[in-house]
């Protein structure tokens, strides 16, 4: 048996607006994958404001928070298959690699648009397919 069928592996799928957490119960590459965990963004209506710099500053600080409470959900995974629209993933993953908590983390970083439930499941299952026994 492989080392690397005993990581604990997850898919996330990311927006700016939610993020799904996908594994199997025991979070091994095998089994039925499901999803398991879902972070919902707190956006705050902006107002009008003559001072962008202010808006600005608030959206980044709502971002902040909403990556770190995705970074939270995904803690008892050693492996994390990244993926979704626009650049949510990529922005994600480098403020992952900010948080000491997640320097021992593999992050792997794909684009995918807006999938289904099945498409979303489907996608984690084949990119661990490569950990199968």
């Amino acid at each position: 048996m492989k080392q690397e069928n005993h990581k604990r592996v997850a898919g996330l799928w990311i927006d700016h607006e939610k993020a799904l957490v996908i594994s199997t119960p025991d979070h091994l590459p095998h089994g039925d994958y499901a999803q398991v965990g879902k972070v919902q963004a707190h956006h705050h209506a902006f107002h009008s404001s003559s001072n962008e710099n202010s808006s600005n500053n608030q959206r980044r600080a709502e971002l902040s928070k909403y990556y770190g409470e995705v970074a939270a959900s995904i803690h008892p995974y050693d492996e994390v298959f990244v993926f979704g629209p626009g650049k949510a993933q990529e922005q994600f993953v480098n403020h992952a690699r900010e948080d000491k908590q997640l320097s021992n983390k593999r992050f792997e970083i794909a684009s995918a648009g807006n999938l289904t439930d099945n498409q979303m499941i489907a996608q984690v299952r084949d990119h661990f397919k490569k950990y199968a026994f």
